[in-house]
């Protein structure tokens, strides 16, 4: 996490407490030191962007803050800040004075800390706050660098497609087991499909096709890649392109779903060190009527795709191979021409499927995506070497990360200019990126 101090005095070391920063605001604690009576408080939690983060001194006496020191993150660089502000006040909070505000800092290494003056020394504090105005995260770091964005899992894992809501979880489910669909935490989480509910009456879709929206809205260089074992539900995804979403759509949608209130972490406890820090169930009338799925660039490097994709790893669910190769080519039928697969997915069986697949579809108008490696694998910068030997030799034509950090980005980039896409975990209630 990332760590904040700040001292008192004129060019003295005298600190007046030490405040740590987490990614999840509501757990961020405060601890003394120092002479230990200096005390903290900790107030209010609304998210990363725009949430003050308050402390005081605790003696009754006002201070003169000369300087204040930023730590990187030590295992979450994503949550780095890059825009804050830090204000004062004399009388206990009823006003404030502003004492320093920074924009554009970026920290290069892990542990590294910087100090920065403060330039309105004279003023006497009892009372500061701190607030981050933007962090380092994965979506603008893909962007500066001309990354395209492929979010997995853009229903939540199914949730908002009604998994464990409208229809219960099979015993054999791989969701029976997932922290947001034990227990309490489900229960809690029902609170919340319900207001996706509610919002997508008004908008006359159901709330996969309005959870699905939502994520196509966040941009040109997004494409979702939503699975599924059912036509019927492939029909629904696509139906999603015609659900259309003002910016204050969007805000209503999002303040929906508020990231401190999703109960249970975004993944399984053995897949965490894996990370980067399916089948919908739509309204019986629900049916494909047409709808054309529009066409983008993903990424800086010329890579066409259609604005919606198809996540192949459930299909190697389903008993019959010739149903899964059906679903592929329907899909494709229906407009969707950008596929993704992976070596690990069906116990190494899905890119066979898929493979199936497309010799019976015409492969030039096909975007077929696909994985190996896991995160931690030494020698990441070898294998980016190699893989951008494959381009030259034109075996491959785009090389793209999933799971990265922005420095897994930023390194692999510095060995090939050329990364075209990264693939993350992202939906109503996975967006802390």
């Amino acid at each position: 996490m990332s760590g904040c101090s700040l001292r008192t005095g004129c060019g003295t070391n005298k600190f007046i407490e030490n405040l740590g920063c987490a990614t999840e605001w509501k757990f961020t604690f405060s601890r003394v030191i120092g002479d230990g009576k200096r005390g903290s408080l900790y107030l209010g939690a609304a998210g990363v962007g725009g949430c003050w983060i308050m402390y005081k001194v605790s003696d009754n006496q006002k201070h003169k803050l000369a300087a204040y020191e930023l730590m990187s993150a030590n295992d979450a660089p994503e949550t780095d800040p890059m825009d804050w502000v830090l204000e004062g006040s004399n009388d206990g909070g009823s006003t404030w004075h502003l004492l320093d505000e920074r924009i554009s800092q970026m920290f290069d290494d892990r542990f590294q800390r910087r100090t920065f003056k403060v330039a309105s020394i004279d003023l006497l504090s009892d009372l500061f706050r701190f607030r981050f105005l933007a962090v380092r995260d994965v979506n603008s770091t893909s962007r500066e660098l001309g990354i395209g964005i492929v979010p997995y899992s853009p229903l939540g894992r199914g949730f908002f497609a009604g998994k464990a809501v409208v229809e219960s979880l099979p015993a054999d489910s791989f969701l029976v087991s997932h922290p947001r669909f034990l227990g309490e935490n489900l229960n809690k989480n029902k609170i919340i499909y319900d207001r996706i509910e509610t919002l997508a009456r008004k908008h006359h879709c159901s709330p996969a096709q309005l959870a699905l929206a939502w994520v196509l809205e966040q941009g040109d260089d997004v494409v979702p890649i939503p699975g599924t074992t059912k036509i019927k539900n492939l029909d629904d995804n696509i139906g999603s392109v015609r659900v259309k979403l003002t910016a204050e759509d969007l805000k209503e949608i999002s303040d929906a779903v508020p990231i401190e209130e999703v109960a249970g972490s975004r993944t399984y406890g053995n897949m965490v060190k894996s990370s980067w820090n399916f089948a919908n169930t739509p309204p019986k009338e629900s049916k494909y009527d047409g709808v054309k799925v529009p066409t983008v660039k993903l990424g800086n490097q010329g890579l066409e795709v259609s604005k919606l994709g198809c996540g192949c790893m459930r299909l190697s669910d389903i008993q019959s191979e010739e149903d899964g190769i059906l679903i592929i080519k329907e899909a494709f039928n229906k407009g969707i021409t950008y596929f993704d697969t992976a070596d690990l997915y069906g116990a190494h069986s899905n890119e066979l499927l898929v493979g199936k697949a497309l010799k019976q579809l015409p492969r030039q108008k096909i975007q077929l995506s696909t994985k190996f490696g896991i995160v931690g694998v030494e020698g990441s910068g070898i294998i980016m070497g190699e893989l951008k030997k494959l381009v030259e030799e034109g075996k491959i034509k785009y090389i793209g990360l999933s799971e990265a950090s922005p420095d897994t980005i930023r390194r692999a980039h510095a060995v090939h200019l050329s990364i075209t896409a990264l693939q993350m975990e992202w939906s109503l209630w996975t967006r802390e990126y």
